[in-house]
């Protein structure tokens, strides 16, 4: 798996040529959540970090990147099985249809999700300031 494979295997599937429909049941629910930092703007060069908030899991995206979900991270990264996971998908069919929601965090806040996510894959911290 590399990060110009994930991002070429995305386009590929955005482009028509894969069946999108497990991907698309995510946007109707608004469970993409983008994560903004206090008093930054979209042209500075903070990252883009976004959150899934799932049934049962919180995972961390970053766009045509990176989840924190285990398919990605075990079929993704360790056996390079696939270059992608639903989550990534829907993240990029939520951005370009508009389907999307933000937050904004302090530092300090941004800090405590990520680590919860990361952690304990559910953050008290983020379901608090939605």
């Amino acid at each position: 798996m590399s990060l110009r494979n994930t991002r070429v295997s995305l386009e590929r599937a955005l482009s028509g040529s894969a069946d999108l429909s497990v991907a698309r049941s995510t946007l109707q629910l608004g469970r993409f959540i983008k994560l903004r930092l206090l008093g930054s703007d979209d042209g500075d060069m903070t990252p883009e970090v976004w959150a899934y908030i799932g049934p049962r899991a919180h995972y961390l995206l970053i766009p045509m990147t990176y989840c924190s979900c285990h398919d990605f991270i075990i079929r993704s990264v360790a056996k390079g099985a696939s270059d992608y996971c639903k989550h990534l998908v829907g993240l990029e069919l939520a951005r370009r249809g508009g389907k999307i929601s933000e937050i904004e965090l302090s530092p300090d806040e941004m800090l405590v999700v990520v680590r919860e996510i990361l952690k304990y894959r559910f953050s008290q911290t983020l379901r608090r300031k939605l």
